[in-house]
């Protein structure tokens, strides 16, 4: 099962690259994601195959940690990690695509149900998902084209 959404965004792949990973900044324009948690405070802000982390959300007024770990990060081009929930595991890649003055940015979860149960579920209310993370990707898309030189 799977869940792709895009926005074409007119900011440098570095800027979407720090607005998305900066926990303040993320704070300012994510309606999901409300922080992040390192293993040692010199991994904030870094990106490489093996890094650890706990991404904390707020979703249908519950807090969620998701653990997750960098397998892929091949910037300014792709980055990939993978989380393992409860009930199933969810790799998620970013994909950004230079064209001409815009960088098109293209968020990609692929998810693995161990129980038929949870499959069920998933197809059940998938299309909320989708809403959610395109949504998410708009904010992005708005704050980052609103403050494209904030430090």
């Amino acid at each position: 099962m799977q869940i792709t959404v895009s926005a074409e965004m007119n900011a440098s792949v570095d800027r979407i690259f720090r607005a998305m990973n900066d926990e303040e900044e993320v704070k300012r324009w994510s309606k999901l994601v409300t922080g992040y948690i390192y293993e040692r405070e010199e991994d904030r802000n870094q990106c490489y195959p093996g890094l650890t982390y706990i991404c904390v959300q707020k979703q249908f007024g519950q807090v969620l940690e998701v653990k997750a770990r960098i397998v892929e990060c091949n910037l300014p081009h792709r980055l990939a990690a993978r989380a393992i929930m409860e009930d199933f595991t969810a790799l998620m890649t970013y994909s950004f695509d230079k064209q001409g003055e815009v960088v098109k940015v293209t968020h990609h979860q692929e998810y693995d149900f161990p129980s038929g149960k949870t499959k069920v579920l998933f197809v059940l209310t998938s299309w909320i998902s989708k809403m959610m993370l395109q949504n998410e990707l708009n904010r992005l898309k708005k704050y980052v084209e609103a403050h494209p030189h904030l430090d």
